[in-house]
């Protein structure tokens, strides 16, 4: 690959401090300007001394966002509660009754079982489209 020489009116011009542009710099009163992109990117200085970008969310989505947390945290509670009960209403109670028909072995899965089930009972807490709905 061959690169241009840098070579403005028969004399070389090599690239200094003098005769570079940051990336911030405007030209004024200038017609042209003939160049060399170097030092580009977020490592800059001007890149990185560029702040955190503000959240764009409004206050109701910052508030349905607290809310869905809410009710996420509250449906596995829900969840782990009543897998719990119903485990130990199954050990003491359902493995007795004939038309339930438990296997007299227990997989090494069947604890999780009844919790799973609450979880698919409980998925319609948070709908897909709350977002929507505000």
């Amino acid at each position: 690959m061959r690169l241009f020489p840098p070579i403005i009116d028969n004399e070389k011009c090599p690239l200094t401090i003098n005769n570079t542009l940051l990336q911030s710099c405007y030209l004024r009163y200038t017609e042209w300007a003939c160049g060399v992109a170097i030092y580009t990117g977020n490592e800059t200085k001007s890149g990185m001394s560029r702040g955190t970008a503000e959240s764009k969310l409004t206050a109701a989505d910052s508030m349905i966002d607290k809310l869905t947390v809410a009710i996420f945290v509250f449906q596995i509670a829900v969840v782990l509660l009543l897998g719990l009960a119903g485990n130990i209403w199954k050990d003491s109670h359902g493995r007795k009754l004939w038309y339930l028909m438990y296997p007299a072995e227990r997989p090494w899965y069947d604890f999780l079982v009844i919790p799973l089930r609450f979880e698919l009972l409980c998925s319609i807490m948070i709908p897909i489209s709350i977002k929507v709905w505000l």
